[in-house]
């Protein structure tokens, strides 16, 4: 291949790898370009995870390399961009250190000098400095401008290593000119009749990366105007305390230069922008006050004013603007201002998915291969207790290659258990919906903590209403949708099958309401035998922004769920075993149910050679399921020579038999009765159960288990908490 086709990011992945273990915060640009392809800025906090960084590494086409400057990585980066500039550097002195060519010059870098070092353009001609909140292309990248950006001067080339070598302290005269320098867009002081209401945090920083991801994704020719637009509404918000300024500032400087805007005119912009935002501070809405009691209604007037007409969209640009991209919280399965329900039958896992799915939106991770929009995740379960959120937590990260100290203030963990009136609405006799006390709570938890994703488990305890009357379900589900907007995130709720075996329970409305409906199964053969227990199968059932029908498959390991092509060998083989033992398991079964007695030992009737040639068998070999006999009669699975029925002549069949399985604490296997509890008690008589009855017991001499999953843990009368008890009594650590 040429140069033309191959260049150097397209032929050396391992250099991800390099710059991560040189202790560079990197992350991946799209495609020859420089803008980045994910949510970046949390990289300027954290390092990525090696997962990260090798799925990075084997995309194709193949990513560019962000390098995230300042004390991140620990380097500091002066762009040289032209030769004039190289030679006006190198006359003031420059030691020897890590170096890379660029396109159009030199980037050096040096050593971070501890602080806060601002991103600084115009040093000198065609000199700019990239600090804390900035970044550069690394080396093995390739930058091909797009016409726009041919037409403003840049110019197509590889991104190079020119030396290795350590990376050197900055020099003095550069030092001083930082010293000296002025900020270019010094904040304005705050006026004395604004009083912050609190830290800067969760509301600040969510409106904030809401204005970067503007800035982003504005189209050509109205990129200045949108940068002003958004300098001027996060000045106001520093004005009033909300968020820092100077971070704002460099993050906004850092966007802009990315989306293809020059230097100068970026700080023109800026300090028009924000000194306009500075003098009209702006507050984030107190929600008590936005949903407190309802205010006395008008007077009646003589005659109503004529309504106002309906909002009429202008599509008069549509022509010349560039297409928005359809945003997503999970690219391709959860769309972004909208709210998807998930559904799935009791025991397949839904509510391990869902913390799995939370935990890697909150860190910014693929869920299963898949790319995540990174944001603040909230997980209210009304099921499961602390401890139960603790043990999910662990097996998650172990699973995910992360510490669990990393999803602090990221991932948010709610437990409901055991409360009365966790409804997120109620409903009057006429069906008219009212918000809840519980509501109001959850609105106050997303806008404290910054949510940009919220994940409700499940609906049997937050929706109230009739499942099978359409305008209640549909109200609902508006509600969600509402909640998304309302966040600038998305909304995952759960809930369970109907009794017919629908991936949905009650009215269509479910169906007909959400934009994106998902469904969680194990997978069966074509006459509904479980074949392998810990796989499972996620399908967009309904999917109004993406092919209906698709599915991810994964299984479950050591308490958390891995795709298979995640697996290590050594799980393989433990992966491939169980399989085995579950199939052997499925064939003995039919073989008892057809009264085909088979033994251990070899004949006719030897169980692996009979059980190779089933259905069942799934194209299990011979060979597999006499190893996987041994070893189910090692655990005690299986007994030989058992007597199992009378032969028409009266005579005892005798043969291998599965062992009868001991309480094992609700989980569904055959022999144990897994007969559900009473359904959830309601309070409206004509509204039929919720709670989906799976595996009826035929087996009256089974055993029972024990049901754990609505065990209330407080009493009817027990004080209800104020607001949503977050990572706290009612929380996971």
């Amino acid at each position: 291949m040429t140069d033309a086709i191959m260049h150097p990011a397209d032929r050396a992945p391992s250099q991800w790898e390099a710059l991560n273990e040189m202790g560079f915060s990197v992350f991946p640009l799209l495609h020859h370009s420089k803008r980045p392809a994910t949510q970046w800025q949390v990289y300027q906090t954290r390092q990525p995870y090696m997962t990260e960084v090798a799925e990075w590494s084997r995309a194709r086409p193949a990513f560019n390399i962000g390098l995230a400057t300042g004390a991140v990585s620990g380097v500091v980066v002066l762009d040289l961009d032209d030769d004039a500039a190289i030679l006006a550097a190198y006359e003031r002195g420059v030691p020897e250190t890590m170096t890379v060519r660029t396109p159009r010059g030199l980037h050096l870098y040096f050593r971070h000098p501890g602080g806060h070092v601002r991103n600084r353009a115009g040093l000198l001609p065609s000199v700019d400095l990239r600090g804390d909140g900035g970044y550069v292309v690394g080396p093995s990248s390739y930058f091909a401008p797009t016409p726009e950006e041919a037409a403003q001067g840049k110019v197509a080339g590889s991104y190079e290593w020119v030396s290795y070598g350590p990376v050197a302290p900055m020099p003095d005269w550069l030092a001083a000119m930082l010293i000296d320098t002025k900020p270019p867009t010094p904040p304005a002081p705050k006026p004395s009749n604004v009083v912050p209401l609190h830290r800067p945090g969760g509301y600040g920083n969510a409106a904030m990366l809401g204005e970067l991801q503007r800035l982003r994704e504005a189209a050509p020719g109205t990129r200045n105007h949108t940068l002003n637009r958004c300098a001027f509404a996060l000045a106001q918000l520093a004005a009033a305390g909300e968020i820092e300024g100077d971070d704002a500032i460099d993050q906004l400087r850092a966007t802009a230069a990315a989306i293809g805007l020059e230097d100068g005119e970026i700080e023109a912009t800026l300090a028009s922008g924000w000194g306009g935002g500075m003098a009209s501070p702006r507050q984030r809405p107190d929600p008590a006050a936005r949903f407190g009691a309802a205010p006395p209604p008008p007077p009646v007037a003589p005659e109503a004013p004529a309504p106002a007409g309906l909002p009429l969209i202008d599509t008069r640009n549509w022509q010349v603007t560039m297409t928005p991209e359809r945003e997503w919280a999970v690219e391709g399965w959860l769309p972004h201002r909208q709210a998807t329900y998930l559904t799935g039958a009791g025991s397949a896992g839904k509510s391990l998915l869902t913390q799995q799915l939370c935990t890697c939106i909150a860190l910014g991770l693929p869920f299963m291969g898949v790319p995540t929009r990174q944001a603040v995740a909230v997980y209210v379960t009304c099921e499961d207790d602390a401890d139960e959120l603790h043990r999910r937590q662990k097996a998650i990260c172990a699973a995910l290659g992360v510490p669990i100290a990393d999803i602090e203030g990221k991932l948010r963990l709610v437990s409901l258990v055991g409360g009365i009136g966790n409804e997120l609405a109620t409903f009057t006799p006429e069906g008219r919906m009212s918000v809840s006390d519980t509501y109001r709570a959850l609105q106050r938890t997303a806008a404290d903590t910054g949510a940009g994703f919220l994940a409700l488990d499940n609906v049997a305890h937050l929706f109230t209403g009739n499942e099978n009357i359409r305008n209640q379900v549909a109200a609902f589900c508006g509600l969600m949708n509402q909640l998304a907007t309302e966040i600038d995130g998305a909304v995952l709720f759960l809930g369970h099958p109907n009794k017919a075996g629908d991936s949905f329970s009650g009215s269509t409305a479910w169906e007909n309401q959400v934009r994106s409906r998902l469904t969680l199964t194990v997978p069966t053969s074509e006459d509904g035998v479980i074949l392998d227990p810990d796989v499972r199968e996620l399908k967009r059932g309904k999917a109004n922004y993406a092919r209906n029908g698709e599915t991810i498959g994964f299984r479950w390991v050591a308490g958390a769920f891995v795709r298979h092509e995640d697996l290590a060998s050594h799980q393989l083989a433990d992966v491939q075993e169980a399989r085995d033992e579950a199939v052997f398991m499925a064939c003995l079964e039919r073989a008892t149910s057809d009264t085909r007695a088979v033994s251990h030992n070899p004949g006719t009737n030897f169980a692996p050679a009979v059980f190779a040639k089933m259905p069942e068998a799934q194209g299990v070999t011979r060979r597999r399921l006499e190893a996987a006999l041994e070893r189910l009669l090692q655990k005690g699975a299986i007994m030989l020579d058992q007597p199992l029925w009378r032969a028409p002549n009266r005579t005892m069949k005798q043969g291998i038999k599965a062992a009868a399985p001991p309480n094992n604490g609700g989980e569904n296997i055959p022999g144990v009765c897994t007969d559900p509890p009473a359904p959830t008690p309601r309070t409206d008589p004509h509204r039929p159960p919720s709670q989906v009855i799976d595996f009826p017991c035929t087996d009256p001499h089974a055993s029972t288990p024990l049901y754990t999953t609505y065990i209330s843990g407080a009493g009817l009368d027990g004080p209800r908490p104020p607001g949503l008890p977050i990572d706290g009594a009612g929380g996971a650590a």
